[in-house]
């Protein structure tokens, strides 16, 4: 007989703060320690991220604490640190806050779910990349930016990220976008949320046509 446990929000705000020091600490530990890998040194994606091992102590505490580092790393230094922490990130940290963010969106606390959308994003992107989750987390995002009020810029920020995901996944362009999201829209049809979005996804098909018909005049 399988016994049932209640997960109470308190105890799924622990597990997920709680997962994501212990993944700093070890990542903290691995980048001191000079990254030593063996064989793994020599990889592809190994060799994509270790220009995090050029950031300082101080530099990588202040990545964590979501300040600018100090002494003016190179960007593809600061690019690596926070691709390996996403892929660290996704190891066991990404579950609990996956359904963390669930959670406080359902119950009406978007504000609050967007916080944990960014990390999960990226998380999926390192394991997962063009994926169908990917692409369906990407969405996800992009539709709670708009429902919790988030500037026009954000949003259209969100939506183009996960526009490029749906074209690599699926092929198809903002209509896909639309396809994909057409239960949303539905559901949400005369808030400002869904017509915030209509407007984005208006915006973002002119932006892409006028590429292309910038592309075929040259």
């Amino acid at each position: 007989m399988v016994s049932s446990y209640r997960c109470e929000e308190a105890d799924l705000t622990r597990a997920v703060a709680e997962s994501a020091r212990l993944t700093d600490k070890a990542l903290e530990r691995f980048l001191s320690s000079g990254g030593a890998l063996g064989d793994a040194g020599g990889t592809a994606l190994w060799q994509s991220l270790w220009g995090a091992l050029q950031l300082t102590t101080r530099q990588r505490a202040a990545l964590l604490a979501g300040q600018a580092p100090p002494g003016g790393p190179e960007p593809t230094s600061v690019a690596a640190f926070r691709r390996l922490r996403s892929l660290l990130l996704a190891s066991f940290w990404l579950v609990p806050a996956f359904e963390l963010a669930h959670g406080l969106r359902s119950s009406g606390r978007v504000e609050q779910s967007l916080v944990l959308w960014t990390g999960i994003v990226d998380g999926i992107k390192e394991v997962m990349p063009s994926s169908s989750l990917h692409a369906t987390n990407a969405l996800q995002r992009a539709l709670f930016s708009a429902e919790g009020g988030r500037p026009e810029l954000e949003v259209r920020a969100s939506v183009a990220v996960a526009a490029r995901v749906v074209e690599a996944a699926y092929g198809g362009g903002p209509d896909m976008v639309e396809c994909l999201v057409s239960s949303w829209l539905r559901g949400h049809r005369g808030t400002p949320a869904a017509a915030q979005f209509a407007g984005v996804l208006s915006w973002l098909r002119q932006k892409q046509g006028g590429t292309a018909s910038e592309g075929a005049g040259k």
